[in-house]
This record gives structure tokens, sequence and C-alpha cells, in this order.
């Protein structure tokens, strides 16, 4: 069997980055809204951020150092929020998503059951919604078969 010049070329295209921005009622790309997202967890990462007066003030890209040299650790600053981001991959759409604390949660009780029931998170398509809080969006996470 014989590849079209498509996918040859497909299998070594980049998959296209999108920044997602949780809103109460949904996920937001480009201006657009989502009511839900699907795909697998390709990476995870800890991140650290601190909002004063409605803007970022310090944050810390690998949970440890902030940008401004001083550990996480040393700081400890009662307002600063770890969020995890997270790399959702589905075809050729890589989408990065920062989760609040509960939204983290979530995911990390939804690999819990995953784990025990021997199955990678990693190997698992998702389907993500959000629960609206209000003021804030929470992600909440159901494989998909």
């Amino acid at each position: 069997m014989s590849m079209s010049q498509q996918q040859l070329r497909g299998a070594f295209a980049q998959p296209a980055l999108f920044l997602v921005k949780l809103q109460p009622d949904g996920f937001e790309i480009d201006g657009q809204s989502y009511q839900e997202l699907a795909g697998r967890i390709i990476k995870t990462r800890l991140l650290r951020k601190l909002f004063e007066d409605g803007s970022l003030s310090c944050q810390s890209k690998d949970g440890v150092t902030a940008d401004n040299g001083i550990a996480c650790d040393q700081c400890r600053h009662p307002r600063c929020r770890p969020i995890l981001r997270i790399q959702l991959l589905e075809q050729q759409r890589r989408y990065l998503i920062d989760l609040n604390a509960s939204s983290a949660h979530n995911l990390f009780a939804l690999e819990d059951r995953l784990h025990v029931a021997g199955q990678p998170l990693a190997d698992t398509r998702l389907r993500l919604t959000v629960f609206n809080h209000g003021q804030w969006a929470e992600v909440q996470f159901e494989p998909l078969p």
C-alpha cells in the first residue's frame, strides 16, 4: 500500500498550537467559544502565578523558581497559586490549557481511577467540559470510548 503525498507530508507536520482561555461558560480559542474539547493529554507541567490588583506580578514557568530568580519555596507568597498546564492533542491541533486547583484535582482523580484500571492517562482520549461556578470555571474530564 502506498501513501499519498498528503499522508506522507502529514506525518512530519507539527500540530497547530492554540492557547485556550477558560470562561465560566466554556473554552475560548481565538475569540470563539466551545462547550467541550477532546483529545489526549500528552504533557503536563507545573506553573505558579501571582496576581495582584488584577495583573500578573510574578510567575514561575517550572513551579520552582520565579522569573525574577527567587525560589518559590523561599517566597511562599500567600496568594501565589499553583497552575497545572496541560497539552491536549487532537489530530493536528495542540491545545495549551492552564488548570486551576479544582480542575487539576479533577484530572488527578481521573488519573488515579485509570491507573487502578491499568489504563495510562496518556493513552486515554478525553472529553473536557467546563462547570460554571459563576465567576470561575472548573474543567471536568471524562474518558471517551
